[in-house]
């Protein structure tokens, strides 16, 4: 079966019917950097951090509290405080603490069902 490698564009041909991406001398070289990338990754704290806190966003947006938007916007200024961070200007715990203080203001701005339900009953019995 004839394929088309996504990385250099040349035709190839594989024994099996697995769909392949890339042409084995490409592959070769993807496996290496991905291996690299992962190696990296494990000693990233940044990036484990940043990754947290915008997983927990992206899903208050799934949930259709927030618009992308407001998504978009905290990912830029994430990147920039990250950068900053990465680039010693800031602590790892002050970036840390950034991304925690802007969670909880998101929380507190966009209230899930659930806190809202919890507020009107606490205040009803009032």
């Amino acid at each position: 079966m004839k394929h088309i490698c996504q990385f250099c564009g040349k035709t190839f041909t594989a024994n099996d019917n697995y769909q392949r991406k890339y042409c084995p001398k490409c592959q070769k070289s993807y496996n290496r950097y991905y291996m690299q990338f992962r190696e990296r990754r494990k000693t990233d704290i940044l990036a484990d951090i940043y990754t947290k806190h915008y997983s927990k966003r992206h899903a208050i947006y799934k949930a259709k509290r927030i618009t992308k938007a407001i998504l978009d916007d905290w990912r830029l200024n994430a990147g920039i405080k990250r950068q900053e961070a990465k680039n010693r200007h800031m602590t790892v715990e002050e970036f840390e603490n950034w991304c925690d203080e802007t969670l909880t203001e998101l929380k507190t701005a966009f209230p899930s069902v659930k806190q809202r339900k919890n507020k009107q009953s606490s205040q009803s019995t009032v």
